[in-house]
């Protein structure tokens, strides 16, 4: 089971990836950041995005220290990249000791 969570996580990953990718390359980002600034739902998508990337952030920080992870390059990632940078650490975390792992092994 652990394998294919693993493998589902990858796949949302790269479909991700793929998706960015094409809206980076078929898109205009000053147009769009505009919209973001300047349309009431581009602003309220915006605030939302915002927040939802904090508490991303916050677990991410916590979950990151429990499995021996560093956090702050991560937590530095999704600010240029959201969601992205917090899918692959989602990857990245499942190739991480468990904390109670991490105990056992501190005390073996």
């Amino acid at each position: 089971m652990k394998m294919l969570e693993k493998i589902g996580l990858a796949v949302v990953l790269l479909s991700f990836v793929a998706l960015t990718a094409w809206a980076a390359y078929a898109g205009s980002s000053a147009e769009q950041l505009e919209a973001l600034f300047t349309n009431p739902w581009g602003i309220q998508i915006s605030v939302d995005l915002c927040i939802a990337a904090t508490f991303a952030i916050r677990w991410m920080w916590r979950d990151a220290k429990e499995r021996g992870i560093a956090p702050l390059p991560w937590a530095l990632a999704v600010i240029p990249t959201g969601s992205l940078a917090l899918l692959a650490y989602a990857v990245r975390r499942r190739f991480a000791p468990t904390p109670a792992a991490r105990a056992r092994l501190a005390t073996a």
